[in-house]
């Protein structure tokens, strides 16, 4: 036996001339296919409430002001159902033992996101965002085990909001507009979603075609790399610019894995926490090759790993 308690949305989707949702969109982000895969995300969440994707988006800009959560708060929500959106705060998904935010809801819509200096609130969210089913802990219940619907929409105003590392998939973030809008615009477009905007955005959703497919990862964006690379450590850090500088000037270069973790350590004055499997990787994703397949050979009496700059 078992019990549906989806409640639909009650906004009636309805054909009309969608250009102010697309024009507040290029405005949002700027780059074309960076706005396009938004679409795709947001038509999805809209009209596909069978496909549960896989990936979360992160709006993320310097500037205050930019219309960031009016995607999630005047848009998404109401189309989809305020009844089936919540709006947690850092806290409630940090530090919080409890998250019943996420028990029947489909959006999450987080303001102000901030954890740059950790990987916790990444780490919190992987199982949010990916898992088909989560345990409920819900304050003086008994937890639950319940499937998964909810997408998360997070916005913040540092690029270090979160520590993303290069592995992720879980998080799309495109480059968001560092300019406001007029104040004649904003008042065009959201006098036009009071006045049947949200019905026409809704029947947009439904006519999409290019619906994003479950299981399918988060595009990559010049803004996600920034991330990741200014989620880096001290070290990674120093090695890039090396490994940078080497190909930038064609230079024939042999980095041994001993020599080159006692030059790091010197680099940043202190303790390495990486360790040198983690450099190594590091200087292959930046177009160097490990000789002998990753084999140890002896160099200057140790046994170590060579890793070669694309010239040599």
């Amino acid at each position: 036996t078992a019990i549906n308690t989806y409640v639909p949305p009650t906004t009636k989707p309805q054909p009309g001339d969608v250009s102010k949702w697309n024009e507040y969109l290029a405005y949002l982000i700027p780059d074309e296919q960076e706005c396009y895969q938004f679409k795709r995300w947001c038509a999805t969440l809209m009209a596909r409430p069978d496909i549960r994707m896989s990936f979360a988006v992160l709006l993320v800009s310097n500037e205050t002001g930019i219309g960031k959560s009016t995607a999630g708060e005047k848009v998404l929500a109401p189309i989809i159902g305020m009844h089936n959106t919540t709006f947690p705060s850092e806290t409630d998904i940090v530090d919080s033992p409890f998250n019943s935010w996420i028990k029947g809801k489909r959006l999450a819509v987080v303001h102000e996101i901030y954890s740059g200096s950790s990987f916790k609130a990444v780490n919190k969210l992987k199982s949010f965002i990916t898992d088909k089913f989560v345990e409920i802990n819900e304050k003086f219940m008994v937890p639950m085990r319940m499937e998964n619907f909810i997408h998360i929409l997070a916005c913040s105003n540092s690029e270090n909001a979160l520590k993303i590392d290069s592995k992720d998939r879980r998080w799309f973030v495109p480059t968001v507009s560092e300019e406001r809008w007029p104040p004649e615009k904003w008042a065009e477009f959201l006098s036009w979603l009071s006045q049947g905007g949200l019905s026409i955005i809704a029947h947009w959703a439904e006519t999409w075609t290019d619906y994003v497919l479950p299981g399918e990862r988060a595009p990559m964006t010049k803004r996600k790399e920034n991330i990741i690379d200014d989620s880096r450590s001290f070290a990674e850090k120093e090695a890039i610019d090396l490994f940078g500088s080497i190909t930038l000037q064609g230079l024939e270069v042999a980095l041994a894995s001993k020599e080159f973790f006692e030059w790091a350590t010197y680099k940043v004055k202190g303790q390495v926490y990486d360790k040198e499997k983690d450099l190594q990787k590091l200087a292959k994703e930046r177009g160097f090759l490990l000789l002998n397949n990753g084999d140890r050979m002896f160099v200057r009496g140790a046994l170590q790993t060579v890793s070669v700059s694309p010239n040599l």
